[in-house]
């Protein structure tokens, strides 16, 4: 009776082990597929584009320049790009910049040591769009430009937006361009009078 009373209880203790083993699994399981279903619910797709977000908004720059580029666009003027970093020949041989020129100074150019520059204006890109295309020709090209001024009302890298118009004449002339400017004022500033006065700048050579 002793031998079957301690048999008995070595496998119950056995199968008690085996027991809690599987019901130990059994929960783990259990837990698992808890956790994952959590993770799913909770989950956000970062892939997906909220239609309803109203957050952000474009920089005053760029959508300044977006009003600007719509305007000639609207006067069947081109959108013209050029590179950042230029050459020497079209950043200011082409544009009749000799050695000399104060505009070639270290202090006002971005150089690197091949001879290279980051552009100080838009204007090569005006060179490039003659060299490529013949008359007629309207055109602006917009885009970044780099010159080394840093101080409380100059930035090293601002924008611009320089216009080319090239015809045979008679089919262009000083009232056009008159005609363009005040239009494009008005269009960007409102009902404003605009006046023009002649003058002369010694930083450009003709």
């Amino acid at each position: 009776m002793a031998m079957l009373k301690k048999e008995f209880a070595q496998n119950l203790n056995v199968t008690k082990e085996k027991f809690l083993e599987l019901l130990n699994h059994k929960k783990s399981v259990l837990e698992s597929i808890m956790i994952e279903e959590e993770m799913k619910k909770s989950s956000v797709d970062v892939t997906l584009f909220n239609q309803e977000s109203s957050a952000g908004a474009l920089h005053p720059v760029m959508d300044t320049m977006d009003k600007i580029i719509e305007y000639f666009v609207s006067m069947n003027f081109s959108i013209e790009e050029g590179p950042l970093v230029e050459d020497d020949f079209h950043n200011f041989e082409a544009l009749n910049l000799p050695k000399y020129h104060p505009a070639r100074d270290m202090q006002d150019t971005f150089y690197f040591k091949d001879s290279m520059l980051l552009r100080t204006h838009t204007s090569p890109v005006q060179i490039r769009t003659m060299l490529k295309q013949s008359a007629p020709i309207r055109m602006i090209c917009p885009g970044a430009v780099f010159r080394r001024d840093f101080d409380i009302t100059h930035t090293p890298m601002f924008h611009q937006v320089e216009g080319l118009v090239v015809d045979k004449a008679g089919k262009v002339s000083f009232a056009n361009l008159k005609f363009i400017l005040e239009d494009f004022l008005k269009y960007m500033f409102g009902d404003v009078k605009v006046r023009f006065r002649p003058s002369f700048f010694p930083f450009y050579r003709t």
